[in-house]
Order: C-alpha cells, then structure tokens, then sequence
C-alpha cells in the first residue's frame, strides 16, 4: 500500500497555499500559520503551527505565514530533487 502520484503535464508543477488565523487564541493572541504544497496537483506537504510572534496587524500574521510557505515550498524542492536524482 501507498501512494501514488501521476503527472499531469496540464497542471502548474507546484503551488503553495498560505494563511493565518489572527482570532484565534485569546490567551497569548498568537496567530497560527498554515500552508499547503502541491506538486502537479499532488499534495505532498502541508502543516499548520503558531507563530513565535503577536501580530499587531491581520496583515502581518499574513506575511508571516507567506514567510513559512516560501521556506517549507524551499525545503520540499531540495529533498524532491534528491528523490528524483536517486
């Protein structure tokens, strides 16, 4: 048993999803990040976690989260291209 990824040649090879929950927690006011990664459509990664920091701004929390997105999609590329060049 496992999974299987198939290649669709039509579909963006990856996409990443990003967001933040500010109104969450009304103990410490941190916001939480989630984000989603995609390849050809396949998700292959996604997770949610706290940020470290208190946003004063909807907006921040946002840019925060975009921050992590751009470090997990990073991440995932490298350890991909291992996978493919073994």
């Amino acid at each position: 048993m496992g999974l299987v990824y198939k290649h669709d040649p039509k579909s963006t090879p990856v996409q990443v999803y990003t967001d933040a929950d500010s109104d969450n927690n009304d103990e410490d006011r941190k916001s939480v990040s989630g984000c989603l990664i995609q390849v050809h459509g396949c998700t292959v990664s996604w997770q949610t976690k706290r940020q470290r920091i208190v946003s004063k701004l909807s907006t921040i929390a946002e840019y925060i989260a975009a921050d992590g997105g751009v470090e997990e999609v990073q991440w995932t590329k490298m350890h991909m291209n291992k996978l493919l060049k073994f």
